[in-house]
């Protein structure tokens, strides 16, 4: 008995050894070596296993030390993700879920049409599992263009006048054969702002870049020079930045007023933010019930309308979530040194709270309502699944009152908006 004693005395202290020995080689600073050394003091070959095992409770104890240690190994493990072909394993990933989320559209259309949440989110988790292969897409509607190809009298949907002039939104920059799609609150002046400092006459910021005209469009086609990028943004993330900036009071009061008397009808007035002029509860269900881009300003459009994702060829999908380890990779693939960005996003006060804090008013049916009209950005722009599913359950459990939506769009130019949420513009 003393021998099996002595036996496991050793195999104890053995593990002990590698134990410390391997926090010793991840601790970052002599405090913490300093504790480990406490630690080895303390423990002794009767309780060696136990503390293993579930460390004590108690001050500048053994699981205080490994909380340090499991941070230093979070923090190793983060900088490994973003490795260069980390990056372009996430690259090559998006572009495949995005190119087969197009081959899809007539069924997607055919989803949103009938506002099935189910048979879309099940739909997004097959598309985003590289390994399952796609169902044959729907046969009908047999016409399904993108947005800039559609003809006024042949669409249902309102058509945009300013796409007559300029496509407002995708930048070329002819000197490194660029073209880059940079929709509103996805960072886009700080990328304008980058762009204009490679050009000889200084920066210039916003516009200085020339958009792709309607010809460029619709006769594009893609040379082997060419680099496609867009730059995006989780959804409910660029709809919260949109009401942030827009409505704040002193901003384009204007806009504001347009879109006031929708918005009324689900507003809350304990929930308005001091200097706003309606809160983001009512803005977001206002948007839900007014499913069109067309009723919208560009801020808070889909970036599938803004970028046409199934007809240009693109070459990269950048995440704003990812700026920091994004933007440098990008530039190594376009050529050239990356121009020096202004650090907004990172400072952004939205990131001050976990990002579902503002959604836990808004009703859940709500909530799946702009997931089924922002599906197209969710799916294809390599948003994952999971994500809508974690605002869903951060939602409230309260009615989406039918009237309220009816009073909303009512409020609207456009009241019957049922064929204006397009996948296939028609």
């Amino acid at each position: 008995m003393e021998g099996k004693h002595f036996g496991r005395a050793v195999v104890v202290s053995i593990l002990i050894v590698i134990f410390i020995a391997s926090a010793y080689r991840l601790a970052d600073n002599g405090d913490l070596r300093s504790k480990l050394v406490k630690l080895t003091d303390e423990l002794n070959a009767e309780k060696a296993e136990a503390r293993i095992e579930r460390p004590p409770m108690r001050p500048q104890s053994a699981e205080e030390i490994n909380i340090n240690i499991s941070a230093v190994i979070k923090h190793k493990k983060v900088e490994t993700a973003v490795e260069p072909e980390n990056v372009d394993y996430e690259m090559n990933k998006r572009i495949q879920v995005l190119q087969r989320t197009c081959k899809l559209r007539r069924k997607i259309q055919n989803l949103v049409d009938a506002r099935d949440f189910d048979a879309l989110l099940e739909l997004h988790e097959l598309v985003f599992d590289l390994s399952r292969d796609l169902p044959a897409d729907d046969t009908t509607p047999v016409i399904c263009n993108t947005p800039s190809l559609v003809a006024p009298q042949e669409s249902q949907a309102k058509y945009d006048m300013r796409r007559k002039k300029q496509h407002i939104d995708i930048f070329r920059e002819q000197s490194l054969n660029l073209t880059i799609c940079l929709p509103p609150k996805c960072g886009t002046t700080n990328w304008q702002y980058a762009l204009s400092t490679l050009n000889k006459d200084g920066p210039h910021g916003r516009g200085f870049i020339p958009s792709l005209d309607p010809e460029h469009f619709k006769s594009f086609e893609k040379s082997e020079h060419d680099t496609f990028v867009l730059n995006t943004r989780h959804p409910f993330e660029r709809l919260l930045s949109a009401w942030r900036d827009k409505f704040l009071l002193k901003h384009s009061p204007k806009r504001q007023g347009y879109f006031l008397p929708s918005i009324k009808h689900f507003e809350d007035k304990d929930l308005i933010p001091s200097g706003y002029g309606a809160s983001f509860e009512a803005f977001a269900q206002f948007r839900a019930a007014n499913p069109s881009d067309y009723v919208h300003n560009r801020h808070w459009r889909t970036i599938t309308h803004l970028c046409n994702p199934c007809h240009f060829t693109y070459d990269m999908v950048l995440h704003l979530e990812n700026v920091q380890q994004e933007y440098d990779w990008a530039w190594k693939k376009i050529g050239g040194e990356p121009p020096k960005m202004r650090d907004q996003y990172s400072a952004s006060p939205l990131k001050k709270h976990d990002r579902t804090y503002y959604w836990r008013n808004i009703p859940k049916n709500a909530i799946r309502e702009l997931y089924i009209i922002y599906y197209m950005d969710f799916v294809a722009l390599g948003y994952p699944p999971s994500d809508i599913e974690e605002f869903i359950n951060a939602g409230a459990d309260t009615e989406w009152d039918p009237k309220l939506i009816i009073a909303a769009r009512e409020s609207t130019k456009y009241h019957d908006q049922e064929k204006l949420s397009e996948i296939c513009y028609r």
